[in-house]
C-alpha cells in the first residue's frame, strides 16, 4: 500500500507543478505588457481572477466550475451552450484595452462533434465596441469552421477556418497598426497570410459586449459556448511568432 501512494503523491505534486510552470510561462510572456490574464480555474465562488499585475477581474454568470482542463493539472469552467458566460468588463479594464496594439488568446475545447454542425455561431472570446469596431475568436455558423476577426474602421480582417478537432486548441490572435500586420496562430502555427492593411480601432468596449463565453452578458446571452475555456490572456503589444508558440504548449 505505502509502495503505490508515494507514487501517486508524486504524480499529484508534479501535475501541479505542471500548472505553475505553464502560468509562469504565460506570467513571464512580455509582462509589462499583459493587461489580462484569466486562467478560469477556481473551484467555486464568481469571481473570475486575473493573474496579471491590471487585477482586471471578471466575474462568472451559470458556468460550472472544476472541470478537467488543458492537462496543466489545472481545472477550468464548462460553459453550458445556453447562458453561460464571464463577464469582463469594468472601467480600469476597457482604460487598458487596446485595439491598435495587441495579442488575444485562449485554449478551448468544443463539446462533441455536433457542436461543429449545430449551424450556430459560439464565442471563445469577444470585445465589440460598434458594427465598425470589434475583435473576437469563435466557432461559425457554417459547418466546420472556426473564425478569427478583428474590424477596425470598418474594414474587416476575417479567416474562416475548416476544422472539427474534438481536442484541446490553442488559439492567438496579435496585431498592430502602426506595424500594419495581423497574424493568426491555431497551437502554434500561423494559419493564412500576414494581414497588411490594418485599420485604426476607435472606441472602448461596450460594457454588455466585453466577455468570455459569449456575444454579450446579461439577458439573452447570445452566442454562448458550448464546451470548456481555459488561459484566454490579452496583451497590449504583438506577441512575436516565437512567444505565441511557447503559450501553445502545455
Amino acid at each position: 500500500m505505502c509502495g503505490l501512494l508515494i507514487p501517486r503523491t508524486r504524480l499529484a505534486i508534479a501535475s501541479y507543478a505542471g500548472g505553475v510552470a505553464y502560468s509562469a510561462r504565460l506570467l513571464a510572456t512580455q509582462p509589462g505588457n499583459l493587461i489580462g490574464y484569466w486562467p478560469l480555474w477556481e473551484a467555486s465562488g464568481s469571481t473570475a481572477d486575473d493573474q496579471s499585475s491590471q487585477e482586471n477581474d471578471g466575474s462568472y454568470t451559470g458556468v460550472t466550475l472544476g472541470q478537467s482542463g488543458i492537462g496543466d493539472g489545472r481545472t477550468c469552467p464548462y460553459f453550458d451552450g445556453a447562458n453561460d458566460y464571464v463577464d469582463l468588463y469594468s472601467a480600469e479594464f476597457v482604460a487598458d484595452f487596446n485595439g491598435n496594439e495587441g495579442s488575444l488568446m485562449a485554449w478551448w475545447i468544443v463539446n462533441g462533434a455536433a457542436v461543429w454542425t449545430d449551424g450556430s455561431q459560439n464565442d471563445v472570446v469577444l470585445f465589440y465596441v460598434n458594427s465598425s469596431n470589434w475583435l473576437g475568436l469563435y466557432k461559425n455558423s457554417p459547418n466546420n469552421t472556426f473564425t478569427f476577426n478583428r474590424k477596425a474602421n470598418g474594414d474587416q480582417q476575417r479567416l474562416d477556418y475548416t476544422m472539427s478537432d474534438l481536442g484541446w486548441n490553442h488559439t492567438a490572435m496579435t496585431w498592430s497598426d502602426s506595424g500594419n500586420q495581423l497574424i493568426r496562430y491555431l497551437n502554434g502555427s500561423q494559419v493564412d497570410v500576414v494581414e497588411t492593411t490594418v485599420e485604426t480601432w476607435s472606441g472602448s468596449p461596450d460594457s454588455k459586449y466585453c466577455a468570455i463565453g459569449a456575444q454579450n452578458v446579461g439577458g439573452g446571452c447570445d452566442e454562448p459556448w458550448h464546451g470548456k475555456i481555459a488561459h484566454v490572456a490579452l496583451w497590449n503589444t504583438p506577441l512575436s511568432a516565437s512567444e505565441v508558440a511557447a503559450l501553445a504548449v502545455v
